[in-house]
């Protein structure tokens, strides 16, 4: 009976061998609907080089994990895709990232892009697609989940955020939008920044949070009315062709930028209590309305058609003004805005300047205007600069306190003398074209007078002499003529040489020592090689005179008597005499000067004057050589010919250190700082992908680059607008080690004082290795597993084991039931 029982246990596990069994499989890891998108991306950009997942999501490829986030806790369906990376990767045409319902954030900046299918995107809240080829309408209503969308540098016609509720930054610059921007009615909408466009209009109702606005550089026209954005903070419409500004009322505006419009009239911003910058620079206005802005640091208002200001005085944070190029008049008083810092009001018709008790103020540009007299400068006790050159000062110019001065321009004045601070660190002093004699009237301190740095001749000056009655009697005189007596020698009286005449009556005929007939007039001249007015007028010396003595004849201009008087016998009167120069030019070819200009440099001398070759400019990728005209060296001495020299630099083609030689510490005082506004997270050795760096300062005032503080070779780099965009070579690349390496965009600063940079980092990976074969390689038991791994449906040889091992255990019973049976019958 028991082996029957047996038996019939064996043929029951032989049965139970034959049937099959179904394998029911685990949840997948990552979402294979997520897995399919990135797949697709895959294979639709092969210039990735990217290794596929498995379409059932039970693992991603390595490589993934530096360019895609994955949600950190699972669901039934697998991880879900919440964040691409997709930053300079080289990808071109369409990128479809449609479907990845789970996706808040998108990069995908610095490619060549020319499109993007936003589809089913529910969750999506950043979306930066900047610097890439996108051209046509971007239509992005449909993301209504978007905070913050930068579609920047690209070529868009049209841009589409109706409804984006919950958008609050908007970057849309340096495309070619046109006609008008419609965001009305996005009431989270904190920034807005669309400048670099073709708009002619901007929609802005109903915008109750909006704090930046940057809308310059368009084509937007007529008036631009503000008053209603009350949250404004920022506003820069500079670069339109605007004629009117509303601006009332916005009670926390801080920068104001209008420049380079056609306003014209009053600008007012009165009551703007909280404003602190403003630049109006390069419109039509007359008049500005300061009152009650006491909170204004820096105004910058030149180029306009200004008569007057209205209520300055209120300025009292002001620490920079600048108003150059105006119509200003009469006096300007400043003494009581006591932090300024930074003055510049040249090229006015200022006839007084009032700076006393201005003991911050540091640069001082006061040139080209009619100042009378002196300036008091005494309280200036901070003063670097100084520029007062093409005025009316006359006397001694005092500057014995000021012992922080730098640079002094006081040239083509009337100055009889000079006191210099006997400390002081003088860069330059420029004091030519005064009416001082020699460098004795300079006082103070020893100057090393070189023609260049230092300049003192040319001087106009004063040479007394007497004219003696050498014919006729009384109110008549014969053509006998006047002899003038000089009282010193005169040398080489040539050309831009005057003799000043004063006589008693204003009405005399005067000829030169040819015997060449002059006559004027009270009041005018009406013929004759001479200039002046009332009773004083000029008599150009355009012939070489023998030294010593000057003979001007008198007579009427038909040949017959005519009425003269002086007031005394002998008259004295004056010479105005001015020693002849001519200009050294230096051509930098392609070469920078220290303030960053790439013009020829050129000097005035006297001919025949030993001048200082001057210091040689920089170039990128090059080094100086000599100066052309033989090969002179800075610092050699050259003798001045007639008619003048240009100088040529002579460059080789080398690697430099700093092409500038500037010091990048000296910013600006008129100049914001800058900032690295794109930069990659990391690059991959052996990536063959370039690395791009974007500025935020302008692109003209470009420089170089520096790789941990070292100058990097111009063929390493490429570099393009937008504001600067610097790419890196991949061959350059490649030769940098692995680990993080600081990068600076170099830029002059607007106005050439000195460097700004803006700073970075970049961090060098090792090469990521996951080749198709070498994922096989490296994951042998994954792989090994997954080829045994059954599939939903999938026959498998678990219950064959279980058979197997039924019939083990039934053999051993057997075997030992049949020993006890042999024991027995032994028995």
């Amino acid at each position: 009976m028991k082996r029957k029982t047996l038996s019939v246990l064996l043929v029951l596990c032989m049965c139970l061998m034959l049937f099959p069994v179904t394998a029911f499989a685990a949840d997948p890891e990552f979402h294979t609907g997520d897995i399919a998108v990135i797949n697709g991306i895959i294979d639709a950009h092969q210039e990735l080089g990217w290794v596929k997942a498995p379409e059932d999501g039970s693992y991603v490829p390595s490589v993934w994990d530096y360019y895609i986030t994955w949600s950190e806790t699972g669901t039934p369906t697998g991880k879900r895709v919440e964040k691409l990376d997709f930053k300079y990767l080289g990808l071109s045409e369409t990128l479809d990232v449609s479907g990845l319902t789970a996706l808040t954030e998108l990069y995908c900046f610095g490619n060549e892009l020319k499109g993007l299918n936003l589809n089913n995107l529910p969750a999506l809240q950043k979306l930066d697609c900047n610097n890439n080829i996108l051209s046509g309408t971007l239509d992005v209503s449909g993301l209504t989940a978007l905070t913050e969308l930068d579609c920047s540098i690209n070529k868009l016609i049209k841009l589409n955020v109706n409804g984006l509720l919950n958008l609050n930054k908007l970057y849309c610059f340096a495309n070619q939008l046109s006609g008008t921007l419609d965001v009305s009615g996005l009431t989270n909408l904190q920034g807005l920044n669309c400048n670099g466009n073709e708009l002619k209009g901007l929609n802005l109702s109903n915008l109750p949070a909006i704090q930046t606005l940057n809308c310059y550089d368009n084509e937007l026209s007529g008036t631009l009315d503000v008053s209603g954005l009350t949250a404004l903070t920022e506003l820069d419409c500079s670069i339109n062709k605007l004629t009117t500004l509303n601006v009332n009322g916005l009670l926390n505006l801080n920068e104001l930028f209008c420049w380079d419009n056609q306003l014209s009239g009053t600008l007012d911003l009165s009551g703007l209590t909280n404003l602190q910058a403003l630049n109006c620079e390069n419109n039509e206005l007359d008049e500005l309305n300061l009152s009650g802005l006491t909170n204004l640091q820096r105004l910058y208002c030149s180029e306009n058609g200004l008569k007057r200001f209205i209520n300055l005085n209120d300025l009292t944070a002001l620490q920079e003004l600048e108003c150059y190029e105006n119509e200003l008049s009469g006096t300007l008083d400043v003494s009581n805005l006591m932090p300024l810092t930074y003055l510049d009001c040249k090229n006015n018709k200022l006839t007084k300047l009032n700076v006393s008790g201005l003991t911050n103020l540091q640069i001082l540009y006061c040139s080209d205007n009619c100042l009378k007299g002196l300036i008091n400068l005494s309280d200036l006790t901070a003063l670097q600069e100084l520029e007062c050159y093409e005025n009316e000062l006359s006397g001694t110019l005092d500057v014995s306190g000021l012992k922080n001065l730098e640079i002094l321009y006081c040239d083509e004045n009337q100055l009889t003398g000079l006191i210099l601070d006997k400390v002081a660190p003088y860069e330059y002093i420029y004091a030519d074209y005064n009416y001082m004699s020699d460098i004795s009237d300079v006082k103070g301190t020893e100057v090393p007078w070189d023609g260049d740095y230092f300049r003192f001749y040319p001087q106009y000056c004063f040479v007394s002499f007497t004219a003696e009655q050498t014919g006729g009697i009384k109110d008549t005189a014969d053509s006998t003529g006047i002899v003038l007596n000089f009282d010193k020698d005169v040398d080489e009286l040539n050309e831009d040489n005057y003799v000043t005449v004063t006589d008693s009556t204003g009405s005399v005929t005067l000829g030169d020592s040819n015997e060449r007939s002059f006559s004027f007039e009270t009041g005018s001249v009406t013929t004759g090689n001479l200039s002046g007015s009332g009773k004083t007028w000029l008599i150009e010396l355009t012939e070489v005179l023998r030294e010593g003595e000057v003979s001007v004849r008198i007579s009427d201009y038909d040949g017959s008597e005519f009425a003269y008087q002086f007031s005394g016998n002998p008259q004295t009167v004056t010479v105005y005499k001015a020693i002849p120069a001519c200009t050294v030019s230096y051509d930098p070819a392609g070469g920078r000067w220290e303030d960053g200009s790439t013009d020829p440099k050129i000097v005035t001398a006297r001919v025949g004057e030993e001048i200082t070759i001057e210091k040689a400019p920089v170039k990128d990728g090059y080094e100086f050589q000599y100066w052309e005209g033989s090969e002179y060296q800075p610092g050699d001495k050259y003798k001045v010919p007639a008619g003048g020299h240009t100088f040529t630099a002579v460059w080789t083609k080398t690697s430099g250190t700093d092409p500038t030689g500037t010091n990048s510490s000296k910013t600006d005082p008129t100049e914001s700082g800058v900032k690295m506004t794109q930069q990659p997270p990391a690059w991959t050795k052996s990536s063959n992908e370039p690395a791009s760096f974007t500025s935020s300062a302008e692109f003209k005032d470009f420089l170089y680059v520096k790789v941990d503080g070292e100058i990097v070779d111009e063929s390493n780099y490429d570099v393009k607008e937008g504001s600067t965009i610097v790419t890196f070579k991949v061959s350059y690349l490649e030769t940098l080690s692995v680990g993080k390496h600081s990068v600076e965009i170099v830029s002059a600063s607007g106005s050439g004082h000195g460097t700004i940079s803006a700073h970075g980092t970049i961090e060098i990976k090792a090469q990521v290795v996951p080749q198709p074969e070498q994922v096989a390689q490296s994951s042998n038991s994954t792989t090994k597993s997954n080829d045994t791994m059954p599939k939903t449906g999938e026959n498998s040889g678990y219950y064959p084991w279980l058979a197997l091992l039924l019939l083990s255990a039934s053999g051993l019973i057997f075997l030992v039931r049949r020993k006890r049976i042999s024991q027995e019958t032994d028995k």
